[in-house]
């Protein structure tokens, strides 16, 4: 099971889906701060963009952790409730 607080290895990968996630977020604002060089509104911009920057970073590795679950534990048919 993967657990990157015991294993080495699992802790390597944790870390580079957290650099992934954070290079993401640098490259979200570096694409903010083009939008105010080029005379938008800076507060604007910011209001509209900071959602982005913090899903970059905290979803930087949630691809990797849904496929992982999936591993761990892969979706099982559920039961159909037939009573009505």
């Amino acid at each position: 099971m993967w657990n990157p607080e015991a294993n080495e290895k699992d802790r390597e990968q944790s870390n580079a889906m957290a650099a992934r996630g954070y290079l993401q977020a640098f490259q979200a604002v570096q694409q903010s701060i083009e939008q105010v060089l080029r005379g938008k509104n800076p507060g604007l911009i910011a209001d509209e963009d900071h959602g982005t920057w913090y899903d970059q970073i905290t979803l930087g590795h949630l691809p990797a952790m849904r496929l992982l679950q999936r591993l761990v534990k892969p979706n099982r048919p559920r039961a159909v409730n037939q009573s009505r």
